[in-house]
């Protein structure tokens, strides 16, 4: 699966359905969904870039970098960030409790991504132990998450999830 399918999807769903429905309520969680994914791409992208420990959004201990579920402080913050300026765009529809939502739900959307990737996400083990996204020979096995499930996979689901949702505050 693409990288842009999976990250604009659920937004074409909504904007669709705003269109067939004649609904412009559904713009916002179609909003929403672009705040999450580029919530999750900054807070993935800097948070690489990042010197500070890369720990579990779930356990806290500390985890291989650019391993999904893996969290850093600098990472989640250009998260923050970046969902509240792409979330801007939805004041001049939804004023400020628009803004509030789409921040929200936005910056939560990178918090269900890091979960549902620990998860759900294949991990395979390197030979000292830890573990790493991609298998090193084509014959590993899956020692954690699902071996179709992939980092593609892993966005698609969360921002289902982050469109699903934004339907409730509608």
């Amino acid at each position: 699966m693409e990288t842009g399918l999976s990250n604009s999807l659920p937004a074409c769903i909504l904007v669709w359905a705003s269109y067939y429905f004649n609904n412009s309520s559904l713009i916002l969680p179609a909003l929403t969904v672009f705040a999450a994914a580029t919530a999750d791409t900054l807070s993935s992208e800097l948070g690489m870039l990042s010197s500070g420990r890369v720990f579990s959004i779930l356990s806290g201990k500390t985890v291989t970098r650019g391993l999904s579920g893996g969290v850093t402080w600098i990472g989640l913050a250009a998260g923050l960030i970046g969902s509240v300026v792409l979330s801007i765009l939805v004041i001049p529809l939804y004023g400020f409790k628009g803004l509030i939502i789409s921040s929200s739900l936005g910056f939560g959307g990178t918090l269900i991504d890091s979960v549902v990737g620990e998860i759900f996400q294949a991990k395979y083990k390197r030979e000292d132990d830890l573990l790493q996204e991609e298998p090193a020979l084509p014959d590993d096995e899956v020692c954690r998450g699902f071996a179709w499930i992939t980092n593609n996979t892993v966005n698609m689901i969360s921002l289902f999830i982050v469109a699903i949702l934004g339907l409730f505050f509608l």
